[in-house]
């Protein structure tokens, strides 16, 4: 099972803003560092919430433009309520 991502963290040990922050198997936080190749991992609830002072914020996502209208149905499409009109073998949708 992979590590639940909380977020970007500074790094306690180089101060690097290259952390990640996640969550083990216990639910306590972890803190992993690409610079140092540190692994730091909480034993309690002070040290979860010191481990969480290091979030670093996320800037803000830009707004997702609105999605394009749907094109119009072309009218040779059958509406659905349409009897079926058959086949003429009698298999697949004999005429009423």
């Amino acid at each position: 099972m992979a590590a639940e991502l909380i977020g970007r963290c500074r790094c306690p040990i180089c101060g690097s803003d290259k952390g990640r922050l996640t969550l083990a198997k216990s639910l306590l936080p972890v803190i992993t560092c690409n610079g140092c190749n540190v692994q730091c991992f909480a034993r309690s609830d002070v040290s979860d919430r010191h481990f969480r002072a290091l979030l670093i914020a996320e800037p803000a996502q830009a707004a997702a433009p609105p999605a394009p209208a749907p094109a119009s149905v072309p009218a040779t499409i059958a509406p659905p309520h349409a009897k079926p009109t058959g086949s003429g073998w009698g298999l697949f949708g004999a005429r009423q």
